[in-house]
């Protein structure tokens, strides 16, 4: 398919037709949840979508304003993003970016797995780690998989009972993983977008896209909680962390074996979304799932000196 950049344009979300848009989603051979418009409503401040034709091809793209300036980027609880569609080639790639930066001068964004490594090594990205596990095995057999240490880590964990239950909240779910990862990264200044980030996860759940387990001792004091959402084949581990008390117990590692034990034997995969936090991509890897790279675009037009504060 060849397609003329006259006919890709960049849309707002209040222009784009959300039958059509979430038909291409779906259609695609890579759709995941995150560019479906339900969930890019819920998640970004402001979206609009690069759009080919009559919706043959689109890319999300999630912005905001500051000082005037529109930049897009990858809102907490997006992992990827990127193109959907059929017959995507990298020519259409670089339509897509080449409308991207007429609309954009800075942005940052995560995009699929799919997208070409050619036109990914042209632009400098990087390529990061998404771990992913099929679930199409007996649980025995997927246990078995599991690291000397996850296992080590499943019988430090039955030290306390520890009771697997959907009775958690969403703000069980934020203070926890605030006490996590509250002191890692940019997170302190990101307290605000999480916040807002667990409000939505209440819609999540209620339009039936996600599910929620934690896990409580006999007495009722939380030890962890997680968040999944699910879409088509797909379990996302979009939200979760431990307590102090369920970190000195491994509860992280029991809420991640209940869902692999729940589910195993399925044609669905665990998508753990990777993370560029070593301490938490090392705990994905105990699971011995596989890698399934995306490539994180980085650009930087603005005029100058605007340029030199958002290098």
């Amino acid at each position: 398919m060849t397609q003329s950049k006259s006919k890709i344009r960049f849309l707002v979300s209040s222009q784009i037709d959300r039958e059509k848009w979430d038909r291409v989603v779906l259609d695609s051979p890579h759709a995941h949840v995150y560019s479906t418009s339900t969930y890019l409503d819920l998640f970004t401040t402001h979206w609009g979508g690069i759009v080919a034709d009559d919706y043959t091809v689109v890319m999300a793209v999630p912005f905001k304003v500051k000082w005037g300036i529109r930049y897009c980027y990858t809102p907490v609880g997006v992992a990827q993003l990127g193109l959907f569609g059929k017959d995507i080639t990298q020519h259409l790639e670089l339509a897509f970016l080449d409308v991207l930066h007429q609309e954009f001068k800075y942005g940052r964004l995560h995009l699929g797995p799919a997208f070409s490594p050619a036109v990914a090594e042209r632009y400098e990205m990087q390529w990061k780690d998404n771990f992913i596990l099929p679930l199409n095995l007996p649980y025995e057999e997927l246990y078995q998989n599991y690291t000397k240490d996850a296992k080590r880590n499943l019988r430090k964990a039955g030290e306390i009972e520890q009771i697997v239950t959907e009775d958690v909240t969403t703000e069980d779910i934020r203070k926890a993983f605030m006490f996590q990862y509250g002191d890692r990264g940019n997170t302190n200044r990101m307290s605000e977008e999480y916040n807002q980030f667990a409000e939505n996860l209440n819609r999540l759940l209620e339009k039936g896209m996600a599910f929620k387990i934690g896990a409580r001792t006999p007495d009722g004091q939380l030890l962890g909680a997680t968040v999944f959402a699910r879409f088509r084949n797909r379990l996302y581990y979009i939200f979760g962390a431990p307590t102090a008390l369920g970190r000195s117990y491994q509860t992280s590692h029991v809420l991640i074996d209940a869902v692999i034990k729940r589910f195993s034997n399925s044609d669905l995969i665990l998508d753990f979304e990777g993370s560029s936090i070593p301490s938490v991509a090392m705990f994905y890897k105990k699971f011995s799932p596989q890698n399934e790279p995306y490539p994180l675009y980085h650009f930087n037009q603005l005029p100058w000196p605007l340029r030199l504060l958002k290098k």
